[in-house]
């Protein structure tokens, strides 16, 4: 982390000095990088525009003329946070979860259009939200986990495909409409129903087939 520190600085150093009111200083807080390196205490983080030029302690990091002062004393400074699996409802989750400090998400949506278009809309940082990456509604089978009355379907994509064919057919057009992540369900509810009946599960060579076109 030391040497991480000092090629920072370096490079830093060698780039002007009058960077003006475009560079934002946070200063004081504890650093934790991500690398799995000792947390940095006093430190100091010079960024300009979306870039993070200069990372040091306050003793050896100069803060440039005219930098907006962020104080952080008594707090923590580190990436943004990712969540691989969740829900969107409605805007105050996406500003609740910018809250918590998660940055990016990998947002399951019941439509690829809806999915799409929050992804687009996440993509430059324009709104109060975390960065989305759309998966596509999930695969299933008839009579299985999200299928029945009251549940949304996507007509653009066959949820409920039958065969291998169909599975890694729905894949292919998951991909075509610019969506790279998949979900499906493959499992008959039966630790949580009890004493219902079961739930119908999807055949194991449509799951393979799902999973290993993905893959492709």
């Amino acid at each position: 982390m030391a040497l991480l520190y000092k090629a920072l600085l370096l490079s830093y150093l060698m780039a002007s000095f009058s960077i003006g009111q475009s560079s934002i200083a946070i200063v004081g807080g504890t650093l934790i990088d991500g690398t799995g390196g000792t947390p940095l205490e006093n430190s100091v983080v010079v960024i300009q525009g979306t870039k993070i030029i200069a990372v040091g302690t306050k003793e050896i990091t100069p803060i440039p003329d005219g930098a907006q002062v962020i104080v952080a004393t008594g707090k923590y400074i580190m990436p943004g946070l990712i969540d691989c699996h969740v829900h969107y409802e409605q805007p105050r989750d996406l500003v609740q979860m910018l809250a918590w400090g998660v940055t990016s998400v990998n947002c399951m949506f019941e439509s690829t259009d809806q999915a799409l278009e929050m992804e687009r809309r996440t993509a430059n940082d324009t709104i109060h939200s975390p960065q989305i990456y759309a998966t596509a509604p999930i695969f299933t089978c008839e009579g299985g986990w999200w299928h029945g009355e009251g549940f949304p379907i996507d007509s653009t994509i066959n949820r409920f495909p039958e065969t291998p064919d169909e599975a890694r057919e729905a894949v292919r057009k998951v991909k075509a409409k610019g969506i790279k992540r998949i979900k499906l369900m493959y499992d008959d509810m039966g630790w949580c129903r009890d004493p219902l009946s079961r739930l119908v599960k999807m055949k194991k060579e449509v799951m393979k087939a799902l999973v290993n076109q993905a893959e492709k």
